[in-house]
């Protein structure tokens, strides 16, 4: 009878595992500047994007901006509560431009076990940002990076509600991320992790 009963849970657990979460949408885009300054120019000035906090070098976060490149780590310019383009001075020249994306969950652990489930690598478990959100990163079979994240009360986006959104801004949503990729592996990818059509 233990055995069943055993048995019967495990299969319970391995049916709940192989439920994806529900994914809220893109969160971020990140990019590296040679010129941070010049890229408050273009995010802030041009497309009218508040610095909403930003990560220090230390690996600490400040609600607002203006702090000088050397002791930036990332810019966070905010498009609404939900979703900012990440601004990182670059380290090497070499470096790409893209960074990577994050997409919001409202369960980063389910989806982390999810991923597990079906194949895909994904860490032990998630950890707290910076800006106090819960997140782990994944990359996809052609290398592309992914934040997956959860704001939590603590999360500066929560913190911040309704502020830094001027009324100049370029566009209020970030609908789309596009990226090249080369491998059938790398669409499975999508269809099955994220379930992308």
């Amino acid at each position: 009878m233990t055995k069943i009963l055993v048995s019967a849970l495990l299969l319970c657990a391995a049916a709940e595992a192989q439920q994806r979460p529900r994914l809220v949408g893109i969160s971020h885009i990140a990019v590296r500047t040679k010129d941070l300054n010049a890229a408050r120019r273009f995010y802030g000035d041009l497309l009218g994007y508040q610095e909403a906090f930003t990560v220090r070098k230390d690996r600490t976060a400040v609600i607002g901006g203006g702090l000088p490149q050397d002791q930036v780590n990332a810019v966070f310019f905010k498009v609404n509560n939900r979703q900012y383009i990440v601004v990182m001075p670059e380290t090497s020249p070499d470096q790409p431009r893209y960074v990577g994306a994050a997409i919001e969950t409202d369960d980063v652990e389910a989806m982390r076990l999810y991923l597990r489930s079906i194949g895909y690598a994904a860490p032990d478990k998630a950890e707290r940002t910076p800006t106090h959100d819960l997140a782990f990163h994944v990359k996809d079979p052609d290398g592309n990076s992914y934040e997956i994240m959860q704001y939590t009360p603590e999360s500066l986006s929560v913190r911040t509600v309704g502020k830094f959104l001027g009324d100049q801004r370029a566009s209020h949503r970030i609908l789309h991320v596009g990226i090249s990729i080369t491998k059938q592996e790398t669409a499975d990818f999508y269809l099955k992790g994220f379930s992308l059509r």
